[in-house]
């Protein structure tokens, strides 16, 4: 009985004052295509990113050499994300992506349950010995789900993320 009144307060608790805050992202970020140059053959560009690709294990969704398109299937970065501190600094300075911070006034900091984007890179050829490679990841879906009860409604929180430009850096190291 304790239990189930404990559970009570903090439902009704949640709901009074539990409004939802949303912190947004102070540092800058990737929010477009990143362009590399490199003095590497269209060849060896290629075979670089397929192996990197393959070493992080990302599935390719799609994949057209002639064209020089390679997009990633929908992939987890729930491992890979990073909120910031009080001062716009990442948490974890090596994540792929940042989040802005949800969270009930008073209370912690929502932690999202999914995250994932897709990768889309086109490499393009401009002479024998010069590529450009442009780098986006798109399709950002970071969410929390709080499932329905019967002291209150399911609600999804949703996340705005960006790129930290890490993955971008990746890319360019190995075609450099």
């Amino acid at each position: 009985m304790k239990k189930v009144f404990l559970l009570l307060c903090i439902a009704i608790t949640l709901a009074s004052c539990g409004t939802l805050v949303n912190t947004p992202l102070k540092g800058t970020y990737v929010d477009k295509p990143i362009e590399i140059t490199t003095n590497k053959p269209y060849e060896k560009v290629w075979s670089n990113i397929i192996d990197l690709f393959a070493t992080k294990g990302l599935s390719i969704k799609l994949i057209d050499k002639s064209s020089g398109l390679i997009v990633s299937e929908k992939t987890s970065l729930i491992n890979n994300y990073s909120f910031e501190d009080a001062k716009g600094n990442l948490i974890n300075p090596s994540a792929y992506i940042a989040l802005d911070r949800n969270e009930f006034s008073g209370l912690s900091s929502i932690i999202p349950e999914r995250i994932t984007a897709e990768w889309n890179i086109r490499i393009k050829a401009i002479s024998d010995n010069q590529t450009v490679i442009n780098v986006n990841l798109t399709n950002i879906d970071a969410t929390k789900t709080f499932p329905a009860s019967q002291y209150s409604a399911g609600s999804i929180i949703i996340f705005k993320g960006k790129s930290t430009g890490n993955f971008e850096k990746e890319i360019s190291d190995i075609v450099k």
